[in-house]
């Protein structure tokens, strides 16, 4: 997949751990690349989600840990290759987020860094991505923030603690995702059969299921559902919608 990316000669790849970054920097000089590079970090923060949808915390599958110098030290090693052109840092601290002191949080703590790395390396960030994670409404009772709302507090955020460490601004990316592609999306089945168990509930099955929508059984993720030709009309009983899995 590496070898892949450099050859197609994409914009930025994100490095996630030390054997990524060794392998990255063979490829790179058997094939005489020289790519532009952003390290992701795990900033420690708990984005208040559900726990397998966090991802910046210091025990994370992903990215280098800035709390015991994991991501410093990658920065330097970094800066040493004759291979990699390092651009910034990355981080992404979870998915489906409302709170927006979580994104505050993370966006102080990267901006710290990126002061820490300058005083001990001398190398300023010219970029800094703050990955995605905002929220959007699923149930009723959701209360997502708004995209002009997130984009103020992480703005707001990187130009405070610029000004605090007098640190050139960095060019901000954000990845809005879920923000951008679930508000307009909908999944459309097929009803089947419907059974109904008395004193207990109303199974109704549909053409689809975990294999299309792990979300329900991974993450206890609620969603609404409307019968299409029926959409303007008052629900009248409430049901267990199944799926073709051999799952209970």
């Amino acid at each position: 997949e590496l070898k892949f990316a450099l050859s197609c000669g994409v914009g930025r790849i994100v490095i996630d751990n030390l054997y990524e970054l060794e392998l990255i920097e063979q490829i790179s000089a058997a094939g005489g690349y020289r790519p532009s590079v952003l390290l992701r970090l795990a900033p420690g923060v708990d984005a208040h989600s559900h726990a397998y949808i966090s991802t910046g915390q210091v025990d994370s599958k992903f990215g280098f840990n800035i709390f015991g110098g994991d991501a410093l030290g990658a920065v330097k090693l970094a800066l040493k290759s004759p291979h990699l052109d390092l651009k910034g840092v990355h981080c992404h601290i979870g998915s489906q987020i409302f709170d927006l002191d979580a994104f505050r949080c993370a966006a102080l703590v990267m901006m710290d860094f990126l002061q820490e790395a300058r005083d001990h390396t001398g190398w300023t960030a010219a970029e800094l991505d703050l990955g995605g994670g905002l929220g959007v409404y699923h149930t009723a009772g959701d209360t997502p923030p708004t995209i002009e709302e997130y984009a103020e507090v992480t703005k707001e955020t990187v130009i405070h603690k610029c000004k605090e460490h007098d640190f050139p601004r960095p060019r901000l990316f954000v990845e809005p995702g879920r923000s951008v592609i679930s508000p307009p999306g909908t999944t459309v089945y097929t009803l089947g059969s419907s059974k109904k168990i008395p004193e207990v509930r109303k199974y109704v099955a549909v053409d689809g299921g975990m294999t299309d929508n792990p979300r329900p059984a991974l993450y206890q993720a609620g969603y609404e559902g409307i019968i299409a030709n029926k959409a303007a009309a008052e629900p009248e009983e409430e049901v267990a919608v199944t799926g073709r899995c051999c799952e209970s």
